[in-house]
């Protein structure tokens, strides 16, 4: 059962990937509404599945808080890390693993929930389990802007469906009844997805082409996760 739930997220991840991969050749567009779309396609995930969840399912309290820790620490590192290696590492780069970073955190209270009700096989896996269809698209898409190698586009799936795997697991084994530290971890997730969105991919985006181009790409990536959840 272990292997097959972590195949599901490899595989939904990749199908979002391959959604991701036809859109951007369908547009072929500037690498800049690319951005757009993509921060688009985040807001989606962002406003439409992560804060619902967040603050209808937990503290919304500890959650904001988790937010405002979360905020200053990834923005103090994205600082640290611009000044230490002098911009040799694109923006974009740094968003694709910020968001690698996002995801992590936000699989732990869901791997948690899943380990500590041994439901590998029910309605909850399977949420979990389509809900990384969007993700994979997100990332893809980052890389796409990126040009990072498709490679290590398939490590970094491989790499979250065993983290989560390893999460459920833990919450098999160690059952967690304080949610404080799960709040404060989706809070911290969530702002370091809106770094991600508005800081390293939007406002540099803006900078070159239509403002009015680059709305209208952040609506339609904010319809395509609209239409991807509705399915899932």
């Amino acid at each position: 059962m272990g292997f097959s739930f972590c195949l599901a997220v490899f595989i939904s991840l990749l199908l979002g990937a391959l959604i991701a991969v036809f859109i951007s050749k369908w547009l072929n567009s500037s690498v800049h509404y690319i951005s757009s779309l993509c921060a688009g396609a985040l807001a989606g995930v962002l406003f439409l599945e992560l804060i619902p969840h967040s603050f209808g399912e937990y503290n919304y309290v500890t959650v904001l808080l988790g937010i405002l820790i979360g905020f200053p620490l990834i923005y103090s590192f994205d600082f640290s890390v611009h000044c230490f290696l002098n911009k040799k590492i694109k923006d974009s780069k740094l968003a694709f693993y910020f968001l690698l970073l996002a995801i992590t955190l936000h699989n732990v209270p869901s791997g948690v929930a899943l380990g500590n009700h041994a439901d590998i096989s029910g309605h909850l896996s399977h949420i979990i389990i389509l809900h990384h269809i969007p993700e994979g698209m997100s990332l893809m898409l980052i890389a796409y802007t990126a040009f990072i190698k498709t490679r290590k586009v398939i490590a970094s799936f491989a790499f979250l469906s065993v983290s989560l795997f390893g999460v459920v697991s833990f919450g098999l084994q160690f059952p967690i009844t304080n949610n404080h530290l799960v709040e404060v971890l989706l809070g911290f997730s969530i702002s370091t997805f809106g770094y991600v969105i508005f800081i390293e991919l939007l406002l540099p985006a803006l900078k070159v082409g239509s403002k009015s181009l680059h709305f209208i790409s952040v609506l339609f990536g904010i319809f395509i996760i609209q239409v991807v959840l509705f399915i899932g």
